[in-house]
């Protein structure tokens, strides 16, 4: 089994596994019956170990139990509470609570999401976050991701729809769902060039 480094949040647990390339053999060996068709189905090399090192990581985590998917695409378990799935370049990390709906999400700090901050960056986050720091704009951005995790609809904005403010020190995020906005309050940790983050509440 790869090094799975665990972090203990309030009510959250999450669970992070470097990836390597030469251990595909490995992942793919401890998918069922299912996943092996899924991965398969996937013709991109990246997304093949992605999803193969993620299941793997899941198997570890919750043996043989079946992962389902809800109307919007968000994953659960159906004996093992709330869970969230995300990767980046070289790291897959899961995400488990048992008291309420969770969306993770872990990215590399780089320069992308300054390229790309017009399509996500509302006037008002532009007040709170430094729109010309690789680092905050990567947050802000995962924080949204974060947040299209725990909406059950789909096809959202997230300039609009997704929006993130601050409160004394807590980072506070509004997600549209079916039933209107909803807000959470929202935690990162940073480690090795990466941000994870996730909700530390339930939709409110």
């Amino acid at each position: 089994m790869s090094h799975v480094k665990i972090i203990n949040l309030t009510d959250v647990s999450i669970y992070l596994m470097e990836v390597s390339v030469n251990q595909t053999d490995t992942y793919v060996d401890a998918l069922n019956t299912s996943e092996k068709e899924r991965f398969k189905s996937f013709k991109h090399p990246e997304k093949k170990l992605e999803f193969a090192a993620s299941r793997y990581l899941k198997h570890h985590l919750f043996g043989s139990e079946e992962l389902f998917y809800d109307d919007s695409g968000s994953p659960y378990l159906e004996r093992s509470g709330f869970i969230s799935i995300s990767h980046s370049k070289k790291y897959v990390a899961i995400g488990t609570c048992d008291a309420f709906a969770i969306g993770i999400d872990i990215e590399e700090i780089n320069q992308k999401a300054l390229i790309v901050q017009h399509k996500f960056v509302n006037e008002k986050e532009a007040s709170i976050f430094n729109i010309h720091s690789a680092k905050e704009m990567t947050l802000l951005w995962s924080f949204k991701e974060t947040l299209y995790k725990l909406s059950d609809r789909n096809q959202l904005i997230f300039k609009t729809d997704l929006q993130v403010s601050k409160k004394d020190d807590s980072y506070i995020g509004k997600t549209l769902t079916t039933s209107g906005f909803k807000e959470s309050v929202l935690k990162f940790i940073e480690f090795d060039g990466f941000l994870i983050t996730c909700n530390q509440t339930k939709l409110q």
